[in-house]
């Protein structure tokens, strides 16, 4: 009678072995289109400024700074994380600013 490995498969009547199964599954997935990543979409004087109102609103309302770009990121219309920051590291200063003058107001 033939043996069984772990898998159940039969060891000697010809099934495919761990071997053949490993080249199968790498074949199939050399097969595969890798998926491309989305290009970053170019950013706007409008983007950049919501998401530097949106920034200020956070803050007002107690955030701190290492969640913005996360929050923001989340939120409908906004650019991708990766660019949240790019963004909030060029505004910081913009971003201070309109903070200040919510506190005056």
């Amino acid at each position: 009678m033939d043996e069984e490995n772990s898998a159940g498969d039969s060891i000697g009547n010809g099934c495919v072995t761990w071997r053949h199964r490993g080249q199968a599954k790498a074949a199939r997935a050399a097969g595969k289109p890798k998926a491309a990543s989305k290009p970053p979409k170019p950013l706007n004087d409008t983007t950049v400024t919501a998401v530097v109102k949106d920034a200020a609103r956070l803050l007002s309302w107690g955030r701190d700074w290492h969640e913005l770009p996360e929050a923001i990121a989340r939120i409908a219309g906004r650019p991708g994380i990766v660019q949240v920051r790019q963004i909030l590291r060029g505004s910081k200063d913009d971003i201070e600013q309109r903070l200040a003058n919510q506190d005056n107001h």
